[in-house]
């Protein structure tokens, strides 16, 4: 029997903290994705972050095991905790160093970061202990507080990007610090305990105080191993400039009055340059692998170039050099942007506003699929980072830029004797750019051209290290050539390689016309030969080089699910930079050991807490087809929410403004749903969860099979129109997936009280799971076959809700 709530007069009070308090969660749980990936390596980003949510799931059980009473009490008390040991733990975490770095023979390392920063569930916990008793009530409240949830998460996520550009990751700390602090002094008031009303105002007041010296308090230090950790420690290198970003923290390295050319890191590392003009003794480029796509074309001068991943402006400065009349240039990261052409623009001669150079900041396949010009040539030179990006481990991250349909736009958008040139990192034996040659070959094949390898060619080049123990860097330079490559062109690339001053930098691994190392000559003949001499290739070789897709944009994944206990190549462990970008399957043994702590701790913090005390929750009958559902709703939301969000970059043309506004959109329709059903009658709840679990499958299979046509036929539109296309696309599905959860949580408190705050934990455990199988799904089967398995699960959870109530 449910009894009345001593709170409910202040009912404002207590949805004002929930939005506070869910805002600030957020806030902070895609903040410090941001953090981990400067101060850890890539690979072990995404298993931290999804240890330390399942704390906010475990925070539900808890409160479902203590039986706390009264509920908004034990929310004040969960927030004001959260907002002190979140600022506490990264306190610590801003002092404490833990080598990240995988071995040759072991992913041992990466285990041990994760354990060692397990200390960063504790504020997560209280957080969840909040918001699962913010969540209690009765009736109808149930979901106007769910809709409040929702809604204040969508305002967390919209203060990413301007919290971090304002005052940085550490800023963004101690900003979330104080929202939490201002939703428990709310909830303090609202549960009249005027104690912790004050101590929440002072958290909130400290934390704003403190932020002026934000980065003395919290000084994070860049991974050990890093290039930028070796330049700021070791060469003690001056640091001319540094910039939280959404996307990456950049910092810039050198002394502006002696150097040639400055260095820009992004998380630490993944380096591009910058250039002085004023210093720099030309660029010798006749004699160097960054021109060859304009000396492989007939019109070299007065040529039309577009350049993507424009970064310090190394390539602008090369297409000018070569005599290149119009440039246009895709710069992904805003704040390179702005340092170009603010603070180092006189450093570099004016690189970014020069009048035959423009720069627009984009995704660069985004910048392509938009533009109606054509070029001589498309130069993509190490275009990506080993940030955390959507999936937090670079071998397992999207990227659009090399995938057999950006292949297909960049051929489009080459003019008749044009040249597509891409520098990626050489492997031995080949992957990423074996991969790529074969995407180039099979787009020739489709355009009905009968001997690919007339138009390909690929350059080595080989950095040796100064105590000549190895090479510290291996490229790949792939040539795709509109026209077949020419006789003299030809005799060209293999004079450059042989007449390098630098014997044995360069040299030909594909020769235009089929010869040159087997791999590349035999993947390109086979290609060529037709679909099954292609798959018996791919079949047979080593790795996973066949073609990925903009559903399936995994290109840094070329290890098999069979691969997982693999340690990797023995040449590809000589380089401790190799090791991380490519030795041994990384980024899937992240995944599956996400996979596999998420569901042991939540077995561990969910399931056998409420068994091990006997709580009464799973003893009321049906009780486990409701566990069954929570879970089931938890993996649905996630496995629609992020599909549709994918679908997003390259139609807005910016990742983060697929993120922020996907995001919000699925949130606030989501919670708008949620009120909406407040107006269900008790005792419809499964019926009403039926119909909207039958809304979200048919709509879920229709954005998958028009959704792509719609943004194409509307790609021309201006930004404007397309963020309202987007969200029309997004707000009838998430209108509807924000019914079931209130809805089984009323279901939940009607039939046995005790379970609701733990349905919360279920339900948050699943969706921290859901998040890394999405993606495990997406690797083999394509984002379209996720969207697909979401709307089936939604089918699952209005099966699972029991019929009748006890």
């Amino acid at each position: 029997m449910n009894q009345p709530d001593p709170t409910s007069e202040r009912e404002p009070a207590t949805a004002l903290g929930l939005l506070l308090l869910s805002a600030a969660i957020l806030l902070l749980e895609i903040g410090q994705v941001r953090v981990f990936s400067f101060i850890l390596w890539h690979h072990v980003t995404y298993l931290v972050v999804t240890v330390t949510l399942l704390g906010f799931a475990a925070g539900g059980t808890w409160l479902a095991v203590a039986r706390a009473k009264p509920p908004i009490g034990r929310a004040a008390f969960g927030a004001v905790a959260f907002a002190a040991l979140a600022l506490g733990t990264f306190v610590v975490l801003a002092r404490h160093e833990i080598r990240a770095l995988p071995e040759a023979d072991s992913r041992w390392p990466a285990i041990k970061a994760t354990l060692a920063y397990l200390y960063l569930v504790v504020p997560f916990f209280f957080g969840g202990v909040a918001v699962a008793a913010a969540l209690d009530g009765t009736g109808a409240r149930v979901s106007r507080r769910y809709s409040v949830n929702l809604i204040g998460s969508a305002l967390g996520c919209l203060l990413v990007v301007p919290t971090l550009r304002w005052v940085g990751g550490a800023g963004l700390v101690l900003v979330s610090t104080a929202i939490a602090a201002c939703a428990g002094a709310s909830f303090a008031f609202a549960a009249r305990r005027t104690v912790l009303t004050g101590v929440a105002a002072l958290i909130a007041v400290a934390s704003l105080v403190a932020l002026p010296k934000r980065d003395q308090l919290l000084p994070f230090p860049v991974a050990e191993g890093k290039t930028l950790h070796a330049e700021l420690h070791q060469a003690k290198a001056p640091l001319a400039a540094s910039v939280w970003d959404p996307i990456c923290r950049i910092d810039v390295v050198g002394d502006e009055t002696k150097d040639t050319q400055l260095r820009v890191y992004q998380d630490g590392d993944a380096p591009t340059r910058i250039p002085s003009t004023d210093k720099e003794q030309r660029f010798n480029l006749p004699s160097n692998h960054m021109a060859l796509a304009y000396t492989s074309t007939s019109k070299p001068k007065g040529s039309h170039a577009l350049v993507i991943g424009v970064g310090g402006g190394f390539d602008l400065a090369v297409a000018l050099e070569m005599g290149a009349t119009r440039v246009l240039g895709a710069e992904i990261n805003p704040s390179t942007a702005a340092l170009m052409r603010g603070r180092f623009a006189a450093y570099t001669g004016g690189l970014y506003n020069d009048p035959r150079v423009e720069v627009v900041v984009a995704d660069g396949r985004s910048v392509v699929a938009r533009s109606n010009e054509t070029f001589d040539v498309i130069q993509i030179t190490g275009a990506d980072t080993y940030a955390a990006l959507a999936t937090g481990a670079n071998l397992t991250a999207e990227s659009y830029l090399y995938t057999q349909d950006a292949i297909r736009d960049y051929v489009d958008h080459l003019n008749d004797d044009g040249v597509l040139a891409v520098l990626r990192w050489r492997f031995y034996p080949p992957r990423e750019e074996l991969r790529l040659i074969g995407m180039m070959a099979r787009e020739l094949r489709r355009r009905g051209i009968a001997n690919p390898s007339a138009h390909l060619a690929v350059v080595d080049v080989k950095t040796p290290s100064e105590d000549g123990g190895g090479d510290e860097a291996r490229y790949a330079v792939s040539l795709l050539k509109k026209s077949p490559f020419k006789p003299n062109e030809v005799e060209f690339l293999e004079r450059f390689c042989a007449m390098h001053p630098d014997k044995g930098k360069y040299s030909m691994a594909l020769v235009p016309g089929g010869t040159g190392e087997a791999a590349f000559a035999d993947y390109v003949k086979a290609i060529g030969a037709g679909s099954e001499a292609e798959a018996a290739f791919e079949d047979a070789y080593a790795y996973a080089v066949g073609e990925v897709t903009d559903d399936r944009p995994f290109f840094f994944q070329f290890y098999r699910g069979r691969d997982v206990l693999s340690s990797g190549d023995a040449q590809g462990a000589r380089s401790v930079f190799h090791a991380v970008i490519g030795h041994g399957p990384a980024g899937l043994q992240v995944l599956w050991l996400s996979l596999a702590a998420a569901v042991v701790l939540l077995l561990v913090l969910v399931v056998v807490p409420l068994v091990a005390f006997r709580s009464g929750g799973l003893r009321v009958a049906g009780a486990w087809r409701q566990v069954l559902f929570f879970a089931t709703v938890g993996l649905a939301f996630m496995c629609v929410e992020i599909p549709m969000i994918q679908r997003l970059t390259l139609y807005l043309g910016h990742p983060l403004e697929a993120l922020g506004l996907g995001i919000s959109a699925f949130l606030v329709f989501s919670g708008l749903g949620a009120a909406t059903s407040a107006r269900v009658g008790i005792g419809s709840e499964r019926a009403a969860v039926m119909r909207a679990a039958l809304i979200v499958m048919l709509l879920s299979v229709l954005v998958a099979l028009i959704a792509p046509k719609i943004f194409a036929a509307t790609l021309d539109l201006g930004l404007l129109a397309r963020r309202v296309i987007a969200v029309a696309v997004i707000a009838p599905a998430a209108f509807a997936m924000g019914f079931p959860f209130p809805l089984g949580l009323r279901f939940a408190k009607e039939r046995a009280a005790p379970l609701l705050p733990w349905a919360f934990g279920v339900n948050g455990g699943a969706s921290v799971i859901a998040s890394v199988l999405t993606i495990l799904v997406a690797m083999d089967h394509g984002f379209t076959h996720v969207l697909l398995l979401g709307a089936g699960l939604y089918g699952l959870a209005a099966f699972a809700l029991p019929r009748t109530r006890v």
